[in-house]
């Protein structure tokens, strides 16, 4: 009992420096739909450029991420992050100056938010690397769904809070406050989180190619079913969710933005529920086959019925994208799919493929809604068709996952 106390004593500082780690680029990511209009009025900043303002960051991302993995298993997460939250200090705080400099707004823009996007490709693979490090096995999926669940508070914060707080002051100043909180998060990274030995202090494993870790048959199921875990949340509370309530249920942009937001939450809520599962039940592969089936039984529904009342609408969408954090017991089982002194690069290419599938769900599921209307169906059917072409994909990538992933019982062997 008195070994468990100090275990969780332990952990405490451990999971704020990795939940303000996650909040923190929680905020980011959502910035970017509340700022964009405040730019437009103040700096007079065409639509497109400012698609390719908010862009930059998401590519750097993805550009980023695989040599954040690399250095995630040489160097540790708490030296990754430390580099990558001072590169997010840095290109935030350009940002707040860049209408200010003599080199020209935009350019600063554009370097300002790919040196955010280059910083935030580490932060997530670091706090799932040193919870995987620094807490008991049992102990890891409770842990990513606390993550989730309070970290994502910070996802809240860049909405609508971020929204009243642009009417109140400069958005430079808003955007200063929040280079400081970055360097705050550093602080707190280097007093509380754990400098933790290498997995592999011989450095065996250290230069493994990513190639040679998609030899895992396991491994590649987890990557098959992780390629549809963030997309279609995103997909629905991020983009095509407001145009459906609005254009199909009628409802206003600000009623549209309240329903989304609680979308928002219930994906929140959720982290707690899917990490107190993971610590207390067995069978996670039962758990992650039947929620993602779940998910996307939500989805057919959505498409299949005719008609349905706003409210049934919103606890079919609702209900997707709750069970869609079955990534938590996912995250899980690619931990134990690789050995740990290559966790970092494996846990990083997950984000990589995770993160990737957003924009092409996006633009996928805005395509099939233009080939329906060409056709000429309702604007109605069109969404309904568009839902049940998600819930297909997530089908396919469930089929993948299971052929892959439940017939393989060993990690990757890398000698």
């Amino acid at each position: 009992m008195k070994s468990e106390m100090n275990s969780a004593k332990n952990a405490i500082p451990l999971l704020v420096a990795c939940i303000s780690v996650f909040a923190l680029g929680q905020f980011q990511r959502a910035s970017g739909s509340v700022f964009g209009p405040v730019l437009t009025e103040t700096l007079s900043i065409p639509a497109t450029a400012l698609g390719v303002l908010v862009a930059a960051m998401f590519a750097a991302t993805l550009v980023s991420q695989a040599p954040a993995g690399v250095a995630l298993d040489r160097f540790g997460p708490r030296h990754v992050l430390l580099y990558a939250l001072a590169l997010v200090a840095l290109g935030t705080a350009l940002f707040a100056i860049a209408p200010d400099l003599n080199n020209g707004t935009w350019p600063t823009l554009i370097l300002a938010r790919v040196l955010i996007g280059a910083g935030l490709a580490a932060t997530g693979a670091s706090v799932q690397m040193a919870l995987a490090q620094n807490l008991p096995s049992g102990d890891y999926g409770y842990a990513s769904g606390l993550l989730v669940t309070l970290g994502g508070i910070g996802g809240l914060v860049g909405t609508w809070p971020l929204a009243v707080a642009l009417e109140s002051f400069s958005w430079r100043l808003v955007f200063g406050v929040g280079a400081g909180l970055a360097v705050f998060v550093m602080i707190i990274v280097s007093t509380l989180l754990p400098d933790a030995k290498p997995a592999s202090p011989d450095h065996t494993h250290s230069d493994i190619s990513f190639f040679a870790l998609l030899r895992g048959r396991k491994l590649r199921g987890v990557l098959c079913l992780g390629a549809v875990t963030y997309a279609p949340i995103v997909t629905i509370t991020g983009l095509w969710g407001g145009p459906y309530l609005q254009d199909v249920h009628g409802l206003s942009p600000e009623t549209s933005g309240q329903a989304l937001m609680g979308l928002f939450a219930t994906t929140i809520a959720a982290g707690f529920v899917f990490g107190r599962i993971d610590r207390i039940g067995r069978g996670r592969s039962g758990v992650v086959l039947l929620t993602a089936l779940g998910s996307a039984t939500c989805l057919v529904t959505l498409a299949l019925l005719p008609s349905p009342p706003v409210w049934a609408a919103l606890i079919l969408m609702g209900g997707s994208v709750f069970l869609q954090q079955f990534y938590i017991p996912l995250g899980v089982q690619l931990r134990d799919a690789v050995p740990a002194a290559a966790f970092g690069r494996a846990n990083a290419l997950k984000l990589l493929i995770a993160t990737g599938a957003i924009p092409v769900m996006q633009t996928a599921f805005g395509l099939v809604l233009d080939l329906a209307r060409g056709i000429g169906v309702t604007e109605e059917n069109a969404f309904q068709i568009a839902f049940g072409c998600m819930a297909a994909v997530i089908g396919a990538a469930l089929i993948g996952y299971w052929n892959l992933c439940l017939k393989a019982d060993t990690t990757v062997r890398l000698d």
